[in-house]
């Protein structure tokens, strides 16, 4: 879905959901993305990865970008190993998110 034109009434505090979550930014005007309670920068070309229950709140609404969302059940139809997911989808890279290059 759009990333602008989502929200909720989660959005205004921080929340976790049951699904994975993909967070594409494209453009920004500042703002952050709070994730277990670490704030990082909201910035164009970020993908944020998010696992099932990670607490985390959007603190701007004005970004543009896609929001992704699937279940656990679709990475195991996917045939995506247990391991390559928590690889991922862990932050085993010291924060939750890529930086796309150009």
């Amino acid at each position: 879905m759009p990333l602008e034109t989502y929200a909720s009434e989660l959005s205004e505090v921080p929340h976790s959901h049951n699904a994975y979550m993909i967070m594409y930014v494209q453009e920004t005007k500042d703002g952050d993305h709070l994730i277990d309670f670490q704030r990082y920068p909201l910035q164009a070309d970020r993908v944020f990865l998010l696992r099932p229950g990670q607490a985390h709140q959007r603190q701007s609404k004005k970004e543009k970008g896609v929001l992704v969302s699937f279940s656990e059940r679709f990475l195991q139809e996917t045939g995506m190993r247990a391991h390559d997911t928590f690889v991922v989808f862990s932050s085993v890279y010291q924060h939750p998110y890529l930086d796309l290059p150009d």
